[in-house]
């Protein structure tokens, strides 16, 4: 099947649809487990924009409040233990998107610039699936 990735701006006094928006298309490339979905990851906001990472699309993405796509990049999308899927949602720290995406092929901590979407630096991590969000501690 094909599946829609989408991101949606509820308002927060009635609960209803501000906006939404196909972030992503396709037939995803690895299956999920029946107690996950193709869409675990939560959006992260600042003050300007919305960014959202569908793991399983393999594309990260950076939205203004009003809805407009600022930036969307493909950072692939790979096999998890078990096929269990994805579940790590960005996080943001210091002008940086922190994007965690530690699998079975290539695992890797991602930083990219929050507002042009380009990469500041990878972090190769050793093969293996984990799904927790990135925890910033200083």
């Amino acid at each position: 099947a094909t599946y829609s990735w989408e991101l949606h701006a509820l308002d927060r006094k009635s609960g209803l649809t501000k906006w939404k928006k196909q972030v992503a298309e396709g037939k995803p490339k690895h299956p999920v487990h029946p107690s996950n979905t193709f869409a675990t990851e939560t959006p992260v906001a600042d003050a300007e924009r919305v960014y959202a990472f569908f793991g399983m699309a393999g594309t990260v993405a950076a939205y203004t409040h009003a809805g407009e796509k600022v930036w969307a990049k493909d950072v692939g999308t790979f096999p998890f233990m078990a096929g269990f899927g994805t579940g790590s949602s960005p996080v943001l720290h210091d002008g940086k998107l922190l994007v965690q995406s530690f699998n079975e092929d290539a695992a890797f901590l991602l930083a990219l610039d929050a507002k042009t979407g380009n990469e500041v630096w990878k972090a190769e991590r050793s093969k293996g699936s984990a799904w927790s969000t990135p925890l910033v501690w200083k």
